[in-house]
């Protein structure tokens, strides 16, 4: 259900690949339960979840600087891309991902037609918050509503 955050990260975020089990929602809303169950009985649980995955529980945009928190390489690239004219770098970025799960390499657009969109000075800054969006729901959007469900069921 859970992956580690990064290879020196151990705080948790959702595995994109959890859906190879069917009853994987249901799962997920348990542990919203479970952690719901948790905080209102006082009780600490080590190895908590990324900022990010906090952040997105409680409807807060994520910037940015919670990459930092979790992959420190990607936000770098990322940060350098903002501070710094790429006017002559020649990046052969477009507003797509490519990512792998289960083995395979797959490809999103992050905007309609975005494979045909070449990053530019003038529109990196959609850019890298339309990344930033992408990095932490890709995939994983029905897993953390059916948490937020769980835990809501506690909570409300």
């Amino acid at each position: 259900l859970f992956s580690y955050a990064s290879e020196s990260n151990y705080s948790l975020c959702i595995n994109p690949a959890s859906f190879v089990n069917p009853e994987h929602l249901e799962y997920f809303r348990f542990v919203g339960r479970f952690i719901a169950m948790a905080m209102f009985h006082g009780k600490f649980i080590d190895s908590g979840f990324t900022l990010p995955f906090y952040k997105r529980m409680l409807g807060k945009k994520i910037s940015l600087q919670d990459i930092e928190t979790v992959d420190f390489q990607y936000y770098n690239s990322l940060k350098f891309m903002k501070e710094n004219d790429i006017t002559d770098c020649d990046m052969g970025l477009f507003f797509e991902a490519t990512y792998e799960i289960l083995g395979e390499e797959k490809t999103v657009d992050l905007k309609p037609n975005g494979s045909k969109i070449e990053v530019t000075e003038e529109n990196k800054e959609e850019y890298i918050d339309l990344m930033v969006d992408w990095r932490f729901s890709r995939g994983v959007q029905d897993q953390t509503q059916a948490f937020i469900n769980g835990f809501s069921d506690i909570v409300n």
